[in-house]
């Protein structure tokens, strides 16, 4: 089955499993709301699928993942809710829509929070055709990815603590959105009981996606689209956050994706069936894996000398280009500069961009130092 086709049946699945949980009749029926409208509110599903992708390669029916896979969706999910709250990022929006304590307010968002993390291990401990010892160990590798050594541990480094170095910054990362996703990748090899050295290679794999994933969102809440990212673009910088971009900037952050997600290709390249995950890599480096643009070419082919150009024709296209493409065009042209043909396409296509958001295209210019090419200026912008 191809990625798309694959991708989409595992979305299916996860949905309709996430959609027939906490649907009884209960006389606190608001609780189960706020937490229905948290788990069912769109995303990616990167991190089921890696369970149930990882359960397939192991040779197993990947369905019977799912409570593995929908489990670790509801400790994400918490996660979430408590992130967006006021004392903490204080975000408006998740997924372009109000988040759970500006729908249901702080009090009703904390506790759906608070109820989504013991119902993950209930999804776990209640798990049809698993043996005990694999809910043992999946509830196992759940609690060290989420807790005080993992996830909340990364969320205290974010909130309480001062990140002023690269390595600071990785460490964080790792710990706050990392290991969610290579505990997502070990759970399919739980639920397997795939052996001991694949498994180590599957972590591997998932801490490098996660490492290229976080720093494509930092770039991502630079030069990125609201309606796309589904949050305030700039919100990082809002909260005095330091980021990646800050550290590498822009063109660093791109190179730095792309070394990421070869080291996690590398990790899994000598496996049978790697196609899918190869392909998943590609997705997340190019920014594509959406509902609305599964299946777009990946952008990432336009990091490749022989192909820069072609990529660049076809993004100039005026029947072709959206804003959210144009912008995600504009978020990998760093690493496209040493051409100056690139250049010149390029130029035409923040041209583009800057029609409807000069002000940030101007600060995203000047970072990179196009202006001082001569062939743009601010004012030809403005």
């Amino acid at each position: 089955m191809e990625f798309k086709q694959q991708y989409a049946a595992y979305q299916q699945a996860i949905e309709e499993y996430l959609n027939g949980i906490f649907t009884a009749d209960k006389p606190y029926g608001r609780l189960q709301e706020a937490m229905r409208y948290s788990i069912l509110g769109g995303g990616k599903r990167i991190r089921p699928v890696l369970t149930l992708e990882f359960a397939r390669l192991g040779g197993i029916d990947w369905h019977l993942a799912l409570p593995y896979a929908c489990a670790l969706e509801l400790v994400h999910n918490y996660s979430l809710i408590h992130d967006d709250l006021p004392c903490m990022d204080d975000d408006d929006l998740r997924r372009g829509q109000p988040t759970t304590h500006k729908k249901f307010g702080e009090t009703l968002a904390v506790l759906a929070g608070d109820a989504l993390q013991p119902e993950a291990f209930r999804l776990i401990a209640e798990a049809p055709c698993m043996s005990d010892g694999s809910r043992v160990e999946a509830v196992r590798v759940l609690a060290r990815a989420c807790g005080a050594d993992g996830m909340v541990a990364g969320q205290v480094l974010d909130t309480l603590y001062g990140i002023h170095t690269e390595e600071q910054l990785k460490a964080m990362y790792r710990l706050k959105t990392g290991v969610m996703i290579s505990g997502a990748a070990e759970l399919g090899c739980v639920a397997a009981d795939m052996p001991a050295d694949m498994r180590a290679q599957a972590v591997e794999f998932a801490d490098r996606l996660g490492l290229a994933f976080q720093i494509r969102d930092d770039m991502l809440d630079v030069v990125g689209d609201q309606q796309v990212f589904g949050k305030p673009i700039g919100s990082d910088k809002e909260e005095g956050k330091i980021t990646y971009v800050d550290v590498d900037g822009l063109e660093g952050c791109a190179r730095a994706v792309e070394s990421c997600t070869q080291k996690a290709k590398d990790a899994v390249a000598h496996w049978p069936e790697h196609d899918f995950l190869f392909a998943l890599a590609d997705q997340l480096l190019a920014g594509k894996v959406d509902h609305a643009v599964l299946g777009e070419p990946f952008l990432s082919i336009a990091l490749r000398k022989d192909s820069t150009l072609q990529i660049l024709a076809d993004l100039n296209r005026p029947d072709s280009v959206s804003s959210g493409f144009a912008q995600t065009a504009i978020l990998y042209a760093p690493a496209l500069k040493k051409s100056q043909k690139a250049i010149d396409s390029l130029l035409h296509l923040s041209c583009r961009f800057a029609m409807e958001q000069p002000e940030q295209a101007i600060r995203i210019l000047e970072k990179e130092k196009i202006f001082a090419s001569g062939m743009l200026t601010p004012e030809s912008i403005e």
